[in-house]
């Protein structure tokens, strides 16, 4: 990366703070073998890099263990998948069919998205939506579902 022009370099630069997916990738693009020509500037910026684990902590989303769903299920044992499923159904009040996808997202001013993408996967209409504030379920602003015939 020496002398060669880098918006990605720049911006290693420029950034009060740098973040990767986990501690040990912080470290890992520190190396030759891993920092792709940048693990000099990425050492000499190390006191604004970390690494915050990207993922789920099982131990507390596990589904053979947790007591908010509806019935608990694991990879050997998926049977309550569908009483959850038709859970979900109904605190969303969508039609109770439990042969059709749902396609559901998290997040703040993603409905038009999830509107086009629910659309074009599942075709020809039939498209039921409930776009409403999920805020007694967390930070989520917009919770929009999408089920419909695949």
């Amino acid at each position: 990366m020496n002398r060669a022009a880098s918006a990605l370099k720049a911006g290693i630069v420029a950034a009060d703070a740098l973040s990767t997916v986990s501690p040990r990738y912080a470290r890992e693009i520190q190396t030759p073998e891993q920092g792709h020509g940048l693990e000099l500037l990425l050492r000499a910026r190390a006191d604004r890099l970390v690494g915050i684990t990207n993922g789920v902590d099982y131990s507390l989303w596990n589904p053979e263990t947790d007591p908010h769903i509806a019935a608990n299920f694991s990879r050997v044992d998926l049977s309550g998948k569908r009483d959850c499923k038709l859970d979900l159904l109904r605190r969303f009040g969508l039609p109770e069919d439990l042969d059709r996808p749902i396609i559901a997202t998290c997040g703040s001013g993603v409905t038009a998205a999830l509107d086009a993408f629910a659309l074009a996967l599942l075709g020809r209409g039939d498209v039921s939506v409930y776009d409403g504030s999920w805020a007694e379920w967390g930070d989520c602003d917009d919770v929009p579902i999408a089920t419909g015939d695949p």
